[in-house]
């Protein structure tokens, strides 16, 4: 509804499904993304809905600052495999839509040149400075605020990672003070998680899996305790999972 009041005529929208989304079945995210396109196009507006991984986090950022750096790490061209995967699906389908690319992989091959060459990141400074922000921050991710203390969580099971829980991921961020409880919260902008491991990566004991990054060692360790319970380790590497369920156009 936001989309289609600020009067976009192109929208491509992100479903999410698994662990850490509302939709936690494909089944119910095609359903949504589905609806969605239904009323977006039958608004007069060109729409596409991409349904896409969310049964680990995407990336290797939560957390305010962090994930803007690492959003400003990825344009400029060292963004995490998974993250860039979806970044590049999402921006393909909006060049597609607004006519600036013939085929996917023409739309995949301006976009990657958009962040080769600097203007992606330039363009994001651009943002920022419209909206009376100080854009040196993106030059300068440093300058955004860092957290007192950081705290290594540990693997204790030697073998390799086969799913991360976002949604307890998401509730460790939520401990350490990284978004609301009630809408009168403060949130600190500094803390949260960054996540060494992935998805079919190998562990060895005692090997970190995170990061946790704190203003308040009591919030970090109940939010260790999250971060372990959230990994679920085994002894055979599994298949990798694509992050991109499927695209629903009409």
């Amino acid at each position: 509804s936001k989309k289609l009041a600020a009067g976009s005529d192109a929208i491509v929208l992100d479903v999410k499904t698994g662990n850490g989304a509302f939709m936690k079945t494909e089944q119910d995210a095609f359903a949504l993304a589905k609806e969605m396109v239904r009323i977006g196009n039958g608004a007069g507006r060109r729409t596409v809905a991409v349904i896409t991984d969310m049964d680990q986090p995407l990336g290797n950022a939560v957390g305010n600052a962090l994930e803007v750096k690492e959003a400003i790490l990825s344009l400029n061209g060292c963004g995490p495999e998974d993250f860039m995967e979806v970044v590049y699906e999402l921006g393909a389908q909006m060049v597609l839509l607004t006519g600036k690319a013939a085929t996917r992989e023409e739309a995949i091959e301006k976009l990657m040149e958009t962040v080769k060459s600097g203007a992606a990141l330039h363009k994001l400074a651009e943002f920022v400075e419209a909206q009376g922000g100080d854009k040196s921050y993106v030059i300068q991710p440093q300058l955004l605020p860092a957290a007192k203390y950081t705290l290594q969580v540990l693997n204790t099971q030697e073998g390799y990672v086969d799913r991360i829980l976002a949604e307890e991921i998401g509730l460790a961020s939520l401990a350490l003070g990284g978004g609301r409880t009630t809408k009168d919260s403060e949130i600190d902008l500094a803390v949260g998680i960054l996540l060494n491991k992935k998805r079919g990566d190998y562990v060895a004991g005692n090997e970190p899996l995170a990061v946790i990054h704190a203003n308040d060692m009591e919030k970090a360790i109940e939010a260790y305790g999250r971060v372990v319970k959230a990994y679920e380790i085994r002894s055979e590497k599994p298949d990798k999972v694509p992050m991109i369920k499927g695209i629903v156009s009409e």
